[in-house]
């Protein structure tokens, strides 16, 4: 698999999941990446970020107890749950490097796909994955094919 190859100063990241009741999976997937990252080495500095976007579970505390262990984990808490979209731009305004990762907290995504994507960076300002297999229910791969539809319709019609 292709390293990164950037100028050492340029070796930064930040690293957001927005997170809205995660209990179940938050924890595996903040040590998972914490094991990359030191196991990997592609970047010198690094900060992993978590929005927990108002959960009612026990997302907030299960990361405060994770702060403890790992010194670049940061915690963002919306008070109530404001969406995805919102998440996001709190973590985007907090994140301090040039490089800026996220993924989705829930385990769908693994980190060591980074290792993928990177091998793009130095010839493209933006670099994207996602899913080829979504490990969705049934009715939540429906409602995505249903909203996906809406978005083509609505801009074909423009």
């Amino acid at each position: 698999m292709n390293k990164i190859n950037l100028q050492k100063s340029e070796k930064c990241l930040s690293i957001i999941l927005p997170a809205y009741n995660e209990a179940s999976s938050i924890k595996q997937v903040v040590l998972e990446i914490a094991d990359f990252l030191f196991k990997e080495k592609l970047f010198i500095e690094y900060e992993l970020i978590i929005v927990d976007d108002g959960s009612r579970d026990k997302t907030n505390h299960i990361i405060d107890e994770l702060k403890t262990k790992i010194s670049y984990l940061k915690l963002i808490t919306h008070p109530q749950n404001l969406g995805y979209g919102q998440a996001l731009i709190s973590g985007l305004k907090q994140a301090k490097f040039e490089y800026i990762f996220f993924m989705d907290a829930d385990g769908q995504f693994k980190i060591n796909e980074l290792n993928l994507l990177c091998a793009y960076i130095p010839e493209f300002a933006i670099v994207l994955g996602y899913r080829i297999r979504r490990e969705d229910s049934f009715y939540r791969r429906i409602l995505g094919k249903f909203y996906t539809s809406l978005v083509f319709f609505g801009l074909k019609g423009k």
